[in-house]
């Protein structure tokens, strides 16, 4: 551990034993804010982002915890909450690990605020741990900032999987006064903390805030598809038990339009989803008006919505919105609005005013939330800059609306006053045209695709992608065809243009990019300027041998030109020493470079920056001399004249032998010398270009051989190829597989790759060539396989022949082990191990449906295929530990059903399926 500390004194007053290892100038926002850890480089080693609300644990902000990561033995994401814990003691830990002192995980899971006799404010807290959890003496509070309202009392416990429910007559015992406490019904806290026998408290907590809240409804945990806990009104009371449903509606928010296109309106869409009419007042006290806070936006007295209507909300007046969209002149629309709604995202949430409160200060009144939704415009909410002007659609406005997983990008345009109704079809984007200048054959373009659905429809309910060759001189190569982002190989120079598309079972969009490919035979760059260089500048004088390619420089520093100090324009600063009048003379630098083919080289041209003088070594001998004296240079060497002016900057050029290259790795060695030791300046920069002309070479492949195979099974001929991509005409090279000899005709799936796949009819020794040729030299190899004995009827290989033809067989995309043809989400190996048909959507192994009792007994059903065996298996913590065998059955065609009975020993469990194929 390394420990940085703001005030050393006050550090070391605190923690005597400590070693620090820096003091930083800044402070810790008491807020959150983001942390990044930088290499020396520049890189980035980690970054993270902390804050000080829920769901962050509580006691680190002011009460003398320190926030603790939950485990440091692996990567995982540092700025989530759930990653993080309050340190096990007061003040921390450190310089060492912060032991966790198993302190039982208590939650605050429902709570009741705004009750009339006989109901009373309650909290319902929860053990989701796998002992009973002994409370007492922790505390319960309606204010974070006051734990020690109320005290549990000692031997207060809760079993495994079990409930607490504490009422006013516990923890409001005498009202009025202190530390009695009820919740208010207009909105504050519940808080729970840990503390010890002596009162101390010892760094947990749970708990949330929570808004006004209507008569006799409570507020649960719920948690969205990404794992989020919110804590909404529910839609009945369940304290002592398992919480019920969100309360949705009346009203929803239904649609947020707040990227709108160019001069496009903002708009927000309310649709009432009950089957009465709902008035946006209170009938008592007209003048109280529903409102949509984020927006700033109250509706005007008098006004309801029909049962199913949408009404819109816009930052413009109706007839600007009308004006800007095809809006039904059925549809209502209320504005402007005075707010905006956030391009970042933002809380929206649609209040109801409730029955007026008489206060001490005057009457207010509560406002009710109806319903919130808490956007955002980075995953997992939908992707809306994939179709500029899109906005959010709410999928489905009977269902929980604050999760990600209940909206859709609008896609093609938005729909102000419309139902959301009707699969749209997907968003397919196969990026941006892309040209390479090459060397050498074969060339890989990195394909970055991206796409985006609505979910619809509900079957398959998934989005299946592919990559396929519209056109081109030559059979283009993908690395894997049915993933967004992956890799294709072109064979030569020339045009392609490839094709991705998107299919949600039932609509299909596609998108297009063109690949160029050019042989570079001009002018190319060996060394950029800016490039990084190992470097020494600890004023040590060098042997003979530094400038040769056998010296070992393993030892020196790294960094990016331009070097230097004094200027402000040096991308890595160097040290002139520790004595400002007596500076470094010399400072030395060294790079490697790689050259195929020196004798294709014509000519070379290298610039130099030197800030004073200069000799530039290739492969130990001097090529460049600038601003130093004839003869034997030493270490402490003056340049011949100070540089000043626009010559410190100037890259002076040079012409270099390019008969000192050699093939492969090539070592340039530059020493940089001052004009003086007093010197206000240094700096160093070198680039390299080379004018090329190199001639014709054959193609080289190589194969990878002692293959043994057996009869009728398809096997992988591996290897590869590589070319220079010349003559330029035709610029493209071609592969092409023959069998020499052997006992039957060899199939291949595909005779112009390598690598392909190959399949041999009988036993015996068969001899194969591939033959690669570049339209002027070819290059031949040939391959032994041998065949020794018969195959396995139950092999992957004749089960592929059962499924698929000849042709989709030397298809990977169709029949490959990793494929998927009929889009179920199982690839063709796992229907192969499953028995299942690989042709056939509805021909899959999967669990069908899965249903709770009243008892919490767990009915699980699953697809089956006759002759498989299948296994169910349970683990309390996916994280830890191995799965445990329930139950096993072997199958009829059909279905087949686990019962699995409660036992309590977990609160939670999961459950997983194993299907084993039988032995042969």
């Amino acid at each position: 551990h390394l420990v940085l500390a703001r005030n050393e004194a006050m550090f070391r007053s605190r923690y005597p034993t400590v070693p620090l290892a820096g003091i930083y100038t800044g402070s810790l926002n008491n807020g959150g804010e983001r942390l990044t850890l930088n290499h020396a480089a520049g890189g980035i080693i980690f970054t993270m982002e902390y804050d000080d609300a829920q769901p962050w644990p509580v006691t680190p902000d002011g009460d003398g915890f320190s926030l603790v990561p939950l485990q440091t033995s692996q990567l995982h994401d540092q700025s989530q909450a759930s990653s993080w814990r309050a340190s096990s003691q007061l003040w921390g830990s450190p310089g060492r690990e912060d032991l966790n002192h198993g302190i039982p995980r208590i939650l605050v899971t429902e709570i009741l605020t705004h009750t009339d006799f006989p109901q009373v404010d309650s909290v319902e807290l929860f053990n989701p741990g796998e002992e009973a959890a002994d409370i007492g003496g922790w505390y319960l509070t309606d204010d974070k900032k006051m734990p020690s309202k109320y005290v549990f009392p000692q031997g207060t416990r809760i079993p495994s999987g079990g409930y607490l429910v504490v009422t006013e007559s516990d923890f409001n015992p005498t009202p009025g006064i202190d530390p009695s406490f009820t919740f208010s019904s207009t909105g504050e806290s519940v808080f729970l903390f840990s503390a010890d026998d002596q009162g101390k408290l010892t760094g947990y907590s749970h708990g949330f805030d929570f808004d006004a809240s209507a008569n006799g409804v409570s507020f649960g945990q719920h948690f969205t598809s990404n794992g989020q806990a919110h804590y909404p009104a529910q839609t009945q009371l369940t304290l002592g038990s398992l919480n019920a449903a969100p309360l949705v509606g009346p009203l929803v928010i239904n649609e947020i339009n707040y990227a709108p296109n160019g001069t496009k309106p903002e708009f927000l869409e309310i649709k009432n989803i009950s089957n009465e009419p709902i008035a946006l007042f209170d009938s008592a006290f007209p003048s109280n008006t529903w409102r949509v806070e984020g927006i700033g936006f109250s509706f005007p007295t008098g006004v309801s919505i029909d049962p199913n209507e949408i009404v819109v909300i816009a930052n413009v007046t109706p007839a600007q919105f009308r004006s800007a969209f095809a809006v039904p002149e059925s549809v209502t629309i209320f504005g402007p609005f005075e707010g905006n709604l956030q391009a970042n995202g933002e809380r929206l949430r649609l209040l109801r005013p409730d029955t007026p409160d008489a206060t001490p200060d005057g009457t207010i009144v509560p406002m009710i939330a109806v319903d919130e939704v808490r956007y955002d415009d980075v995953r997992p909410w939908p992707d809306l800059s994939l179709t500029p002007g899109a906005s959010l659609e709410r999928l489905d406005g009977l269902s929980y609306g604050n999760d990600p997983i209940n909206w859709r990008s609008s896609l093609d345009q938005p729909s102000p006053g419309v139902d959301n109704d009707g699969n749209k079809a997907p968003i397919s984007i196969a990026g941006m045209d892309q040209a390479l200048t090459v060397l050498s054959l074969p060339v890989g373009f990195e394909l970055d695709g991206r796409v985006q659905d609505d979910g619809l429809p509900k079957i398959p309910g998934a989005l299946s992608v592919l990559w396929k060759q519209i056109s081109g001189p030559g059979a283009l190569f993908f690395e894997n065809a049915r993933l967004t982002q992956t890799k294709v190989w072109a064979p030569g120079v020339g045009e392609w243009v490839v094709e991705l598309s998107a299919s949600d079972g039932a609509l299909t969009s596609t998108s297009q990019l063109k690949l160029s490919v050019e042989r570079n035979i001009g002018s190319q760059t060996l060394i950029e300027a800016g490039s990084s260089w190992k470097y020494l500048d600890n004023d040590t004088p060098q042997t003979d041998q530094w400038i040769t390619k056998d010296f070992n420089d393993t030892g020196w520093k790294s960094g990016r030109a331009q070097f230097g100090y004094g200027d402000g324009d040096e991308r890595t600063e160097i040290s002139f020493g520790e004595n400002a009048s007596d500076k470094t003379v010399t400072y030395y630098f060294r790079k490697t470079i790689q050259v195929s083919q020196p004798a294709g080289v014509q000519s070379m041209t290298l610039g130099l920056v030197r800030d004073d003088g200069a000799i530039v070594y290739l492969n130990g001998q001097e090529i460049v001399r600038h601003n130093l004296p004839e003869g034997d240079i030493s270490h402490e060497t003056f340049a011949v004249t100070a540089m000043g002016g626009a010559d410190e900057g100037t890259f002076f050029e040079s012409s270099v032998d390019p008969d000192l290259l050699v093939e492969g790795d090539n070592v340039f060695a530059v020493e940089i010398h001052q004009a003086n030791a007093t010197s206000s300046d240094i700096s160093f920069d070198m680039q390299l270009s080379a004018e090329l002309f190199p001639e014709n070479r054959a193609p080289e492949v190589e194969l990878v051989d002692g293959i043994n195979a057996e009869p009728g099974i398809w096997i992988a001929l591996e290897g590869e190829w590589s070319d220079d991509g010349l003559p330029l005409q035709p610029g493209l090279t071609e592969v092409q597989w023959e069998q020499v000899s052997g006992p039957g005709e060899v199939s291949f799936q595909n005779d112009s790759l390598i690598p392909t796949m190959a399949r041999f009819p009988f036993i015996g020794d068969y001899l194969l060539q591939v033959h690669v040729t570049d339209g002027d030299l070819t290059t031949t190899r040939q391959l032994n396989v041998g065949v020794r004995k018969e195959g396995s009827s139950a092999s992957y290989e004749d089960w592929l022949v059962s499924f698929f033809t000849l042709s989709e067989r030397a298809d990977f995309k169709v029949s490959g082990e990793n494929s998927d043809p009929d889009s179920d989400g199982h690839v063709n190996r796992d229907e192969f191990e499953a028995g299942t048909d690989p042709r056939e959507f509805n021909s899959v192994t999967k669990i069908t449906s899965v249903t709770l009792d009243d008892a919490m007994n767990l009915q699980l059903k699953c697809s089956t295929v006759s002759g498989r065996a299948y296994i169910l298996q349970s683990k309390a913590n996916l994280m830890d530990g191995s799965w445990k065998l329930l139950e096993s059955k072997l199958a009829d065609e059909g279905e087949l059903t686990f019962q699995i009975q409660r036992k309590g020993e977990s609160s939670m469990l999961f459950f997983r399926v194993m299907v084993v194929k039988p032995l042969n």
